[in-house]
């Protein structure tokens, strides 16, 4: 069993390494929800559009979600950190797991 931090890990890698450079400025603000044993991955809107996208292809998914070009996907208090880039793709943020 994948424990939080590995998931952690691994979700940030495949994105990082497989994903990131292939976004373009259409993605910022968009979630990518990757599957991290197949490293298949959706992206939409909103998680959860991204999350069931994914579902439907990979219905036993362990799901890491990344925000296009922010520090987070969720934020407390209505602001979201958004991260200084001059492309969308590269230094996308962290993610959620569940």
């Amino acid at each position: 069993m994948i424990d939080s931090k590995d998931a952690a890990a691994i979700g940030r890698a495949i994105y990082n390494e497989k994903i990131r450079d292939t976004l373009g400025p259409e993605c910022l603000g968009k979630v990518v929800a990757i599957d991290i044993h197949s490293s298949d991955y959706e992206i939409a809107d909103k998680g959860i559009d991204a999350t069931m996208g994914l579902l439907a292809r990979q219905p036993n998914a362990f799901i890491w979600r990344e925000r296009v070009g922010f520090n987070a996907v969720h934020s407390m208090g209505g602001a979201g950190l958004r991260r200084d880039v001059s492309l969308v793709g590269p230094r996308a943020g962290s993610g959620y797991w569940y």
